[in-house]
């Protein structure tokens, strides 16, 4: 009986080491990604997450800064990495808030998973709000220029993605694969010709199209993809919603419509009231140009008004 008892004392101490062990390598592992809330609620039951690998839906946003290569030409290599510091600091105090794993740094932006390691419903309106809370920070105070013309760009996609620790037994990170993670990066590129901060696919749309007003962009064919997805950028909650805006979308509503019914000029002086309403609407501004384009090469755009987007 002594052996017994001795034998499960043993196993019982021996179980209580790894899971401690465990538990306080699973801590050190994600304290460079999750917050400290988050990290807590994954310790109380790691068994949620396998590091080996998994397939689960959740949201992938990735985020670029607008000039900041013209920016930093004249800058110290000190002063470039300050700022980005400065930058960083706020940016990923954003995506913990909200409960996101940042997954890394890429260069002036961030790769971030909404939804990940822990399984979470929410995970596209969290990406939302990231959106949202960002707006409240002036990147040109964060980052001061002459010319004012810093800015973040945003694109975020949503559906199946392979999350597990990835590397070698040099070095292994956390970090999530697949078609849904390559699509928001390809997404946050192609705000450049829209002239846009943020680009939602339609996979994260139908998470959350009631939740807030969008503005459904245009129906595109991403490079490296067969298929072509609908994209939106996100305007703001309902409530903030008024009748300029309101009338603003509409009239960008019915040039869309006069576009894909390929009325390139109806479809411009349309667009232009948009302008003369906000002289700020970058993306009607887009549309005006790619208009005058197909009016004299209008199989650029196929029957569908799928245009194709020819490279990253």
């Amino acid at each position: 009986l002594g052996s017994i008892l001795f034998s499960g004392s043993i196993s019982s101490i021996y179980r209580t080491i790894n899971e401690g062990q465990a538990k306080r390598q699973m801590r050190s592992m994600f304290s460079r990604y999750l917050s400290n809330d988050v990290i807590d609620l994954l310790l109380k039951d790691p068994d949620k997450v396998d590091l080996e690998g998994s397939e689960i839906i959740a949201t992938s946003l990735f985020t670029d800064l607008q000039n900041f290569t013209t920016y930093s030409e004249d800058k110290t290599p000190r002063d470039v990495i300050r700022a980005l510091n400065k930058y960083f600091s706020v940016i990923t105090k954003i995506v913990l808030d909200k409960g996101g794993l940042l997954d890394k740094y890429t260069g002036d932006g961030i790769m971030a998973i909404f939804g990940a390691p822990i399984p979470r419903k929410n995970h596209v309106e969290s990406a939302c709000e990231f959106i949202l809370e960002f707006r409240n920070h002036d990147v040109n105070e964060l980052i001061p220029t002459e010319q004012g013309a810093i800015a973040t760009r945003i694109g975020i996609s949503s559906g199946p993605m392979v999350v597990g620790n990835l590397g070698s037994s040099q070095r292994m990170d956390y970090t999530a694969i697949g078609d849904t993670v390559n699509l928001s990066a390809r997404l946050e590129a192609v705000n450049k010709t829209y002239g846009t901060t943020n680009i939602l696919s339609e996979f994260s749309w139908e998470f959350v199209k009631d939740n807030y007003f969008f503005r459904e962009l245009d129906y595109i064919r991403v490079k490296g993809k067969n298929h072509p997805i609908r994209i939106f950028t996100l305007i703001d909650r309902h409530e903030n919603i008024d009748e300029p805006i309101l009338e603003r979308e509409k009239l960008f509503n019915n040039a869309k419509e006069l576009y894909k019914e390929r009325k390139w000029r109806k479809a411009i002086k349309v667009f232009n009231d948009v302008i003369k309403l906000d002289p700020e609407d970058k993306a009607s501004q887009a549309f005006i140009d790619r208009c005058e384009l197909l009016k004299k090469h209008p199989d650029l755009v196929d029957e569908q008004g799928v245009f194709t987007f020819k490279t990253k």
